[in-house]
């Protein structure tokens, strides 16, 4: 592993694996006197869990910990991909492209996966709006040059997902009942 970002990387992995909503830092101690603490934290997922992580920080032990729990499940793919024999083709040949289909999208990390792979600046304009019986959160994107139309939730995180919405239907045409990335 060359880059020392291991949280996000965990966090992609377990994305491509379905297991994100699965993530969980826990922290599991403290030891030393207050000027010179070491702290503890280890990943679990889907009740694994990985070894832990030790830091002067907790930003370091949970960077530790995200490390440990990567490398683990990368381990483990390993093994289930090993345990699989499959027999050699005879010639290679172009596959077709791999089209997934989402059964319940994450529009804001699609978003960002595509401005990190277009290289485009990614912006979140947040706000709120007042109306007769409540405030409703709003949220806009702007990607790269483009300004998108505003999403709307209860809550920023639903709004900056509809938002994120918004720029998926305008960038891809597609309706929202038929999803593919």
């Amino acid at each position: 592993m060359d880059s020392t970002n291991y949280i996000s990387k965990l966090f992609e992995y377990a994305q491509r694996q379905g297991q994100i909503s699965d993530i969980k830092f826990e922290e599991v101690g403290t030891d030393g006197p207050d000027h010179l603490k070491t702290f503890t934290l280890r990943v679990v997922i889907k009740g694994h869990a990985y070894p832990n992580g030790v830091g002067k920080t907790k930003k370091e032990a949970k960077r530790n910990a995200a490390k440990h729990a990567l490398i683990g499940m990368m381990e483990t793919t390993e093994q289930k991909d090993a345990s699989v024999s499959c027999p050699p083709s005879p010639a290679p040949s172009p596959a077709p492209p791999v089209r997934a289909v989402i059964s319940q999208p994450k529009y804001v990390s699609w978003l960002n996966e595509h401005s990190q792979k277009n290289k485009l600046s990614l912006k979140a304009l947040e706000g709120a709006r007042v109306g007769p019986n409540n405030t409703s959160q709003c949220c806009r994107y702007v990607v790269g040059e483009k300004e998108y139309p505003e999403g709307f939730g209860n809550t920023k995180k639903e709004a900056k997902e509809e938002a994120a919405m918004q720029v998926y239907l305008e960038l891809c045409g597609g309706s929202q009942d038929n999803r593919t990335i």
